[in-house]
């Protein structure tokens, strides 16, 4: 299976749902994870690796995305990563959860982090200017430094990172800006409805009901924020996670087709090659045997 990581608090302070490691501090902590960090690995919060000298690679759900300077790596909870390190790259790791970016929600409005892996497949990582490189180095470097205190403080945090997450936010998705509050509210409730219901509900219809707006509503809502419509999300995120299973578990394709809620294996096949041109099976032996 693929391995869980959790979040891992400090004992010895109370719980502030954030860390920041300095990578060379990552690397001495390997010996003592609970599972290698260069495996497919599912993680349980997000993470953002901030990059300021590197080779090599970063895997995230299927795509390889390269270390390279000046560069941030977006990781979302619940997508499958595994780190290529062999040319120790210098930065920082920076880990939190829902509950720590929840907590700011009441200061930002993002969808930098979402609850599935489909919206930021394709913009994982962002080129930062050598003016905004000073900017976010800057504030990472307090976030540390509070963190590092016996007694932190927590308001301190929350509003550095906010900082931090919104010049990201504004360099990546400027394009966010034209959304009110209440369409990201209510794109947040479908993704988050979407990630806890897959494997018992693909129809759009029932989650425009479960969110009290009609189906038009819901896709138009889908349309805005992303361009796809509220099935084209249902069905990426499914297939993701079907890709997920088939390349790094020893899963059965039955199994799995049960597992995401399909009746028959034969239905889940043909939804599987509808939507990527091959079957199950084809697509395990591609990921397993690259070369051919």
């Amino acid at each position: 299976m693929i391995p869980n990581i959790q979040f891992e608090h400090n004992e010895d302070k109370p719980p502030l749902y954030i860390d920041i490691l300095e990578l060379g501090e990552f690397y001495q902590r390997f010996g003592t994870l609970h599972s290698p960090p260069y495996e497919p690995h599912r993680i349980k919060f997000h993470g953002l690796l901030y990059i300021i000298e590197a080779q090599g690679s970063h895997f995230i759900d299927f795509v390889s995305h390269q270390y390279q300077a000046s560069r941030c790596i977006f990781v979302n909870k619940d997508q499958v990563q595994s780190f290529n390190f062999t040319s120790k790259p210098k930065g920082y790791l920076i880990l939190f959860t829902d509950d720590f970016l929840n907590n700011l929600r009441s200061n930002i409005r993002t969808s930098l982090f979402t609850q599935t892996g489909v919206l930021t497949s394709n913009s994982a990582t962002l080129n930062l200017s050598p003016t905004l490189m000073e900017s976010c180095s800057a504030l990472i470097s307090e976030i540390a430094s509070e963190l590092s205190r016996q007694e932190s403080d927590i308001l301190l945090v929350q509003m550095l990172f906010t900082s931090l997450l919104l010049k990201l936010n504004r360099e990546r998705l400027p394009q966010q800006s034209q959304f009110s509050e209440r369409h990201q509210t209510q794109f947040n409730q479908f993704i988050q409805l979407l990630a806890q219901g897959y494997t018992n509900n693909r129809d759009a219809n029932s989650y425009a009901a479960l969110m009290h707006i009609t189906y038009k509503t819901l896709n138009q809502l889908c349309k805005q924020v992303c361009n796809k419509t509220a099935k084209q999300l249902i069905d990426a995120h499914v297939i993701l996670e079907a890709k997920r299973q088939l390349a790094v578990e020893q899963v059965q394709v039955q199994q799995l087709a049960f597992s995401l809620g399909f009746n028959e294996v034969t239905n889940f096949i043909k939804y599987f090659k509808r939507h990527t041109s091959q079957t199950p099976a084809q697509f395990k032996s591609a990921i397993n045997n690259p070369s051919h």
